[in-house]
């Protein structure tokens, strides 16, 4: 995804602005929180009245702080998926600008041996792996990764390299998954697991 690479930093920087806001709103709520706890707690000289004043204002900004953070808790992760959706967007946009097929971006050499028959299963992910930003290669790849899993002796060899051909065809799979593992590692790291919807853990932050 290395030519890609400013999808990667905008990603990181929105998760970074959301992360910080929401460990500010649930720091703010703990807070509110360990002080409720405290204005409870017994105190030498201390009198009813200013016991129930105590407390009473303990609870009313504990409220305030658990309303505050549930606003924030609604808007911070749902802006964040948004602007994870316009960028991906973005992104499928501009790998399927330069996905359109160019001869001159086809590597001779890597050609003939393509077209030799003689690699194996991890000569074609590592090809793979090495045109990665090539989508004219990547497709060609592809066609012959396919014609090498229809000859292929073993069916787990024939398997990999179907899947490596599908992933390939299009010349984008190998980015748009990468940037799917982006947005599944951001996820978790916000302690939402590895999808958007699974409910928040403040502590996994």
């Amino acid at each position: 995804m290395s030519r890609y690479n400013t999808y990667a930093r905008q990603l990181d920087a929105a998760f970074k602005t959301a992360r910080d806001e929401y460990a500010e709103a649930y720091s703010s709520l703990e807070q509110a929180r360990q002080a409720d706890t405290d204005a409870k707690a017994w105190r030498p000289n201390d009198n009813e009245e200013d016991e129930r004043l105590r407390i009473a204002t303990a609870g009313l900004e504990l409220n305030k702080a658990d309303a505050a953070f549930k606003i924030a808790e609604a808007r911070i992760w749902p802006e964040f998926d948004a602007k994870c959706k316009e960028l991906r967007k973005e992104l499928e946009k501009d790998v399927q600008k330069n996905s359109l097929a160019n001869p001159d971006a086809i590597d001779a050499n890597a050609l003939e041996l393509l077209k030799s028959g003689a690699l194996t299963v991890e000569d074609y992910y590592s090809f793979a792996e090495r045109y990665e930003s090539n989508a004219t290669m990547l497709r060609v790849i592809s066609k012959y990764a396919l014609d090498a899993s229809e000859n292929a002796d073993d069916s787990k060899d024939a398997v990999a390299l179907r899947i490596l051909s599908d992933n390939c065809k299009t010349g984008m799979g190998t980015v748009l998954r990468a940037w799917n593992e982006l947005e599944g590692v951001a996820s978790y790291c916000s302690g939402r697991g590895g999808s958007s919807r699974t409910a928040i853990d403040p502590t996994h932050i």
